[in-house]
């Protein structure tokens, strides 16, 4: 088949591991990122319900018109760019989402980042609204 949602499944049934799926839904007006999101959460389920679906990119920024009522169920959490101020994010979690997880997408780790540089780092980050870390290798 060539429709985009049986290639779509066609390609979550190929990968072995997959964390999560980060959606984003940038270029396009808020009604049309709703639907898009409720779709594409649904045909993710329907391949991999065991992966955690997660929202990213510049939608983060306009969460009270992307992410109402209707698709709050459809999304486990949010993906924040690195360097984000993880702050208001998880207000607005706790206020309309409170079962959904804040993660931070950081970009590839430094080539002369010593490991326990990295390990302190890690460790100040510990106790903060933030739950999971994904890096680039």
């Amino acid at each position: 088949d060539r429709t985009w949602p049986d290639q779509w499944r066609r390609l979550l049934a190929t990968l072995p591991t997959l964390a999560a799926v980060e959606l984003q839904a940038d270029a396009v007006d808020a009604r049309r990122a709703a639907f898009l999101l409720k779709l594409t959460a649904a045909e993710v389920r329907a391949s991999r319900p065991d992966v955690p679906i997660v929202l990213g990119g510049a939608a983060v920024r306009r969460l009270d018109e992307v992410l109402t009522a209707d698709v709050r169920p459809s999304i486990d959490g949010l993906a924040l760019p690195e360097g984000t101020d993880p702050g208001p994010a998880w207000t607005w979690l706790t206020q309309h989402d409170p079962g959904a997880t804040l993660l931070e997408m950081t970009g590839g780790l430094a080539d002369g980042l010593a490991p326990s540089t990295f390990v302190q780092r890690e460790l100040a980050r510990l106790g903060g609204p933030v739950a999971a870390r994904a890096y680039r290798l």
